[in-house]
């Protein structure tokens, strides 16, 4: 599945799923892993430890993720997953991560990616996703502002769970629940519906 808006984009949003995988190249995820080291960012997406190129694929394997690509630039520019997966009874949740490379920080890029990708997740799965939370550290306050501009909602303060650049720190978490994002994607910025 390729979710692509508008149809005649260069921007594209391809999950990596066991339908999809034949479409990258067998080496790719030691290729994000060497690209995110270069540009100084696993330590931004990775919080608890230095990992290595093979946790990094391992971690890739545990996860649903995608790839953004920009046929203009002829390559991709980042990536977001959604890991800790849960199906309860009423509904379905997990935790998200988006990372973009360095040269691409530019909010016009970035907001493009995201409402693709967020999208996708709401709509493009079967089940769908109805709710998803980013764990986001205190210090990181690029990551806090970027969610917060998608209507995710701050819910909870984690006192000492996470750690940023090799310091202990508090965990943030925000969460984005399918019927807001439904209401933010139609220009309504109102609560959340009861």
């Amino acid at each position: 599945m390729i979710v692509e808006a508008p149809s005649q984009t260069t921007r594209l949003v391809v999950p990596y799923k066991p339908e999809t995988q034949d479409w990258f190249d067998p080496g790719i995820k030691g290729q994000i892993f060497d690209d995110l080291k270069k540009q100084e960012l696993l330590d931004e997406i990775i919080h608890e430890k230095n990992i290595t190129k093979g946790e990094f694929i391992q971690f890739l394997d545990g996860v649903l993720w995608s790839l953004f690509i920009d046929r203009e630039k002829g390559r991709y520019i980042g990536l977001a997953w959604l890991n800790e997966l849960a199906d309860t009874v009423t509904h379905r949740r997990a935790f998200a991560g988006i990372v973009f490379f360095r040269d691409c920080w530019k909010p016009e890029v970035t907001s493009h990616y995201a409402r693709i990708q967020l999208s996708q997740w709401f709509y493009g799965y079967e089940p769908s996703f109805d709710l998803i939370c980013a764990m986001i550290p205190r210090e990181n306050r690029l990551s806090r502002r970027f969610v917060t501009r998608f209507a995710f909602q701050k819910v909870a303060e984690l006192p000492g769970f996470t750690s940023y650049h090799g310091q202990r720190t508090d965990a943030i978490v925000y969460q984005l629940e399918k019927e807001r994002w439904e209401l933010f994607r139609h220009g309504q910025k109102g609560s959340s519906p009861s």
